[in-house]
């Protein structure tokens, strides 16, 4: 329980916890909006920061099971049917995932900071 809502949120991640925002994105900006006052609108920001999420199809697997994508209560909850079809056939992408969100809030900026060369995605590439 917060006394405050917060009516501005900046959500981050880093490598691995960059995925975890793609992915949360949507949720997290829907429940920031009905806690919200309506005479105080909710703002949010989203940056993931070197994980664009493109992955080999072993370590999208990796990233789906390890997580439970396909079986979350509240992926499920928010997400199309269309993207839980795509992760129960191993076809979804994280990018999937962000085109839905930033679909149901296109008011919500998503700043990617990716660099050129970033040692741990050219490792997951050649596992």
């Amino acid at each position: 329980n917060i006394a405050n809502t917060p009516s501005n949120l900046v959500v981050s991640g880093e490598s691995a916890g960059a995925l975890g925002v793609q992915i949360w994105a949507h949720p997290i900006k829907v429940q920031l909006d009905a806690i919200s006052n309506n005479s105080f609108p909710s703002r949010a920001v989203f940056i993931p920061d070197s994980y664009i999420g493109f992955l080999p199809d072993v370590q999208r697997t990796i990233v789906r099971d390890a997580w439970n994508l396909c079986e979350n209560p509240l992926l499920m909850k928010y997400y199309s049917d269309n993207i839980m079809q795509k992760c129960h056939a191993g076809t979804v992408e994280i990018y999937d995932f962000v085109k839905e969100a930033a679909s149901y809030h296109s008011d919500v900026p998503f700043a990617f900071i990716q660099s050129k060369t970033d040692s741990t995605q050219e490792y997951f590439f050649l596992l």
